[in-house]
Parts: structure tokens; C-alpha cells; sequence
């Protein structure tokens, strides 16, 4: 009973195979010799994370390594380690799929593992007044020439407005709006759009930086022409990222606790988690998924329990 059960089986999937209607990645599964029991289990899996893409508002096309993480993070409350192994399984043979008809480029899920989904890496964590001291002793130091003018307005965004550097690289002068005192920090594909208040302090800078600082910056750069708000002196290029390198190494020679500039934003990010609630950060943040925001809570529980370890040793 049990082998005719099979072959009926087999039969009804060849037939599904050749079907005009039949969806085409179950074809592209049969063709690559899968079991009907991966067939099946991959049909459901995949009609699940499109309902959630769907909730989410993600175009399939255009999902990232961060979308099919936050979907497995999604999923982990709900179903076992081995159900997330075959709901990845299934993703991957999915975006396969995809490739094979030139529809993507690259396959999102690849890089996902299972067995010890990374997390976010801990950092020590700058208090608001530390954070203010990094600051100042930077400007101290580097507020003379128009590059180190630059770089000191690149810190202050970092250190008051929490920005990353990609929301660094992509600023325009159109987005620094000094008679209202904010700036607009533009979305990208893994980031949101949101506006963001100013420092009082950074207003005045930040005027100064524009009308002269940047301005002798593209001077020298033979005059190129661009919206960038942060601009290097290339005349062929404005590749900042070489400039945030730079800065990173000058502030790991003033202080031994710094690692990377990302440190910086995590402690902000952590800071606000203290005065505002969870959605107002998810919006100051840029986050997607406020699942993002409620990692940096991980940072803050992980800081007490080293000053715990510190100071009371047991």
C-alpha cells in the first residue's frame, strides 16, 4: 500500500510538473530532482515568507541579507532551530530559483547561519558625556584646518544625530536646513527616512563649514560641481568613506576605548533608549524593524553586567 501511495504520488507531481498552470518554481524544484516531501515543504515555506514580505511592505526582488534575517528573527518565536534550518533551506532554493531566471543578482539567504544567527557586535559604550568629550577634544585638535573642519562636522552628526556612514555619504546641502534647525536624513533600501533636530551649538558650525570650509574644499578640488554636503578635495571623485577611515584612526589615537565609528552610533542609540520609548528611536534611528532597535537594549544589559563584574567580583 505504502509503494502505491508513492507512485501515485510521483504520478500526480509529473503531472503538476508539465501542468500549464503550475506555479514555476515547483518545476524548477521537480527538474533539479528534489523529494516530493521538499517540494511540498518548500512550496509552504516560501508562500509563508511572501505573506510576510507582503505585510511588511518588501518587494521580493528586492529583499537583503538584513529582510531574511528579520524573518527568521520573526519566525524563531514561534517554531523550532530544525523548522528555521528547513525554513532557510527553502529560501535559499527559492532565490536559486530566482537567479536561474536573472530576476536577482545575488542570493540574500546564502549568507545567513542557521546554528548561530550573528549578533550585534557589543562595544563599549560612550555615556552622553563622554560621547560630548570625544567630540571636543577632536574639534580641539582638528578645527584649524578646512579639512579638520570637515571631519569635526562629520563627528558632530555622528555623535548628535546618530547617523551612519552611509546616511554620511549620502547627505546633500539641500538636506541641512539651518533656518529650521534640523536636517532630513534621506532612506535608503535597509534605512528609513526621518527628520532630525540639531544641536543648537552645531547650527553656527555648520554655517560656518558651508559658506567657507566647504567652499575652499571644492576650490581646491578645481572647482567641481556637487550637492554633496560633504565633499573631499578629489577633482575626480568625493569618496568620504576614505575620509571616515581617516577619522576613525584619529580617534583611536585620542582614546583607547574607541574601536570604530559605529561604536559611536551604538551608544547614542543606546542613549535615547533612555529618555525616548521604542518607536520614537526606531523613527530617530532610521530602523526598518523596530526588532533592530530592541537589539541595542542587548548593549545596555551587557555594559551593566561588565560594571557589575568590575566592580563586584563574585
Amino acid at each position: 500500500m505504502k509503494k502505491k501511495h508513492r507512485h501515485t504520488d510521483d504520478a500526480i507531481l509529473y503531472k503538476n510538473m508539465v501542468a500549464k498552470d503550475q506555479p514555476s518554481f515547483i518545476k524548477y524544484l521537480l527538474g533539479k530532482g528534489y523529494s516530493r516531501a521538499t517540494i511540498v515543504s518548500a512550496e509552504s515555506n516560501v508562500s509563508n515568507f511572501k505573506k510576510w514580505l507582503l505585510k511588511e511592505q518588501v518587494d521580493e526582488l528586492g529583499v537583503g541579507y538584513s529582510d531574511v534575517l528579520h524573518y527568521i528573527q520573526y519566525k524563531r518565536k514561534s517554531v523550532t532551530q530544525n523548522s528555521i534550518a528547513h525554513i532557510k533551506n527553502s529560501l535559499t532554493h527559492y532565490y536559486n530559483y530566482l537567479q536561474d531566471l536573472n530576476f536577482i543578482q545575488d542570493n540574500p539567504v546564502e549568507a545567513i547561519e542557521v546554528k548561530g544567527i550573528k549578533k550585534r557586535k557589543l562595544y563599549h559604550l560612550y555615556s552622553h558625556v563622554a560621547l560630548e568629550k570625544l567630540y571636543n577634544d577632536y574639534r580641539e585638535r582638528n578645527n584649524t584646518s578646512i579639512s579638520g573642519k570637515r571631519n569635526t562636522m562629520l563627528l558632530s552628526m555622528l555623535v548628535y544625530q546618530g547617523l551612519n556612514s552611509r546616511a554620511l555619504v549620502n547627505l546633500q546641502v539641500a538636506d541641512v536646513k539651518l533656518r529650521e534647525g534640523e536636517i532630513y536624513v534621506s532612506g535608503t533600501r535597509t534605512d528609513n527616512a526621518r527628520v532630525l533636530k540639531l544641536a543648537s551649538h552645531q547650527i553656527m558650525d555648520l554655517m560656518e563649514y558651508t559658506l567657507q570650509a566647504r567652499q575652499e574644499i571644492l576650490r581646491q578640488s578645481n572647482n567641481k560641481q556637487t550637492e554633496a554636503f560633504f565633499v573631499t578635495q578629489s577633482p575626480t571623485g568625493n569618496n568620504i568613506k576614505n575620509v571616515l577611515h581617516k577619522l576613525s584612526k584619529q580617534l583611536k589615537g585620542l582614546d583607547n576605548n574607541f574601536d570604530c565609528l559605529h561604536q559611536i552610533r551604538t551608544s547614542v542609540i543606546t542613549h535615547w533608549l533612555k529618555l525616548y520609548n521604542l518607536r520614537e528611536v526606531q523613527y530617530m534611528a532610521g530602523h526598518k524593524y523596530v526588532s533592530s532597535t530592541e537589539s541595542y537594549l542587548v548593549n545596555d544589559l551587557e555594559d551593566l553586567q561588565e560594571d557589575i563584574n568590575k566592580f563586584h567580583p563574585l
